[in-house]
């Protein structure tokens, strides 16, 4: 079984998009949002809109405390592309164990200087463009 997790959109559409279609064509059982669809860029109707049209499950709560899956639309490891999580495990799999459990990052890259310049173009600060650029 394959499930897709990403989180930290932060309504950043322009890293969004691309990460949905990666993920679609890598063709997870499932796909799961972990929350923090909007705040720090100016497309949050649209990243909601996308997450809904798509009927992918967003779960709210402190997910850090479980994995770190990295972050769609506002990095914070340095690296400015979209990141998320694949997990991939057998139908036998021993959770006490973990034997048989593949977690693969996945870096999508974006138009990252297209985001930076519709934060700074809208009334957001423009430390957030700064963010996206810098990867954190």
């Amino acid at each position: 079984m394959k499930i897709a997790l990403f989180s930290d959109i932060h309504a950043n559409i322009d890293a969004l998009k691309p990460v949905l279609k990666d993920m679609h064509e890598r063709s997870p059982d499932a796909v799961y949002c972990l929350g923090d669809l909007v705040g720090y860029a100016p497309y949050p109707n649209e990243v909601v809109e996308a997450i809904r049209e798509r009927g992918i499950p967003v779960i709210a709560g402190n997910y850090r405390h479980a994995i770190n899956i990295g972050s769609v639309g506002k990095p914070k490891d340095g690296d400015p592309r979209a990141c998320y999580v694949m997990l991939e495990w057998e139908d036998d799999l021993d959770l006490a164990k973990a034997d048989g459990l593949n977690v693969e990052f996945i870096r999508v890259e974006y138009d990252v200087e297209k985001a930076a310049k519709a934060v700074e173009d809208s009334d957001l600060p423009g430390a957030f463009a700064d963010m996206l650029r810098n990867g954190g």
